[in-house]
């Protein structure tokens, strides 16, 4: 059930979360203040199976609808949700886990994609559409290939594009002056070489800011058919 971090009643996986979000090379400046404020909500899973991401539709449903009647104007700027996975993955491809998540939860939502939202996951502007509301969801995980996007637990979070609407919309150039620090916490730990991902090289596909790698890099990986194309 969705809660707000503080209030999770398994200190391990709360500890973990202090961990992930308070550590050196975790470089999102909304996602430490999200979790540190009590800002964040949170949602526990102990598997991938169909019937947890049931569990995590309905959540993620309840998010969307809080989205919609807040008027603090910290939690308007700052709230998140996250799924917390309490799984062993070193059997996971870290991007499996992604879009296994990903094609599950869709089958679950009861409403249709978002009007005018591409389903190509392959389109440069892909968003997740979830209860006629797009999303950026961002995996942060144990066995992750770049060490900004490791955690002590796997996490998928989820941050509304209403959310980031409202950001650039602030007063004093608030989103960039945000973005801009972000970048520099980042530089500051890649020694100025960031990630191809991050790169100018890089061809900026949405799917790649969430997975946190870009696989046009690596000549071995195809997207999975199964995916493209395939939401309703």
């Amino acid at each position: 059930m969705i809660q707000k971090v503080e209030e999770l009643k398994d200190k391990i996986i709360y500890s973990k979360l202090s961990e992930t979000f308070n550590a050196i090379n975790y470089p999102c400046i909304y996602g430490k203040i999200s979790f540190n404020r009590n800002l964040m909500y949170a949602g526990v899973y102990k598997d991938i199976l169909s019937t947890s991401i049931e569990l995590l539709a309905d959540d993620l449903k309840i998010m969307s609808q809080y989205l919609d009647n807040q008027n603090n104007k910290d939690e308007m700027i700052f709230n998140t949700f996250i799924a917390v996975f309490d799984i062993d993955n070193s059997s996971f491809l870290f991007d499996a886990i992604w879009y296994e998540i990903i094609r599950k939860l869709h089958l679950f939502d009861k409403k249709e994609w978002k009007k005018d939202a591409t389903k190509d996951l392959g389109d440069s502007e892909f968003k997740f559409s979830f209860d006629n509301k797009l999303w950026y969801p961002v995996l942060i995980t144990p066995n992750h290939p770049n060490k900004i996007r490791q955690s002590k637990i796997t996490i998928l979070s989820f941050q509304a594009d209403q959310t980031f609407i409202f950001n650039k919309k602030l007063a004093n150039d608030f989103h960039q002056k945000k973005r801009k620090q972000i970048y520099k916490k980042i530089d500051k730990i890649y020694e100025n070489k960031r990630p191809h991902y991050l790169s100018e090289k890089s061809k900026g596909k949405y799917i790649v800011q969430y997975l946190g790698y870009d696989f046009e890099e690596d000549e071995d990986f195809r997207y999975p058919s199964i995916i493209l194309n395939s939401f309703r």
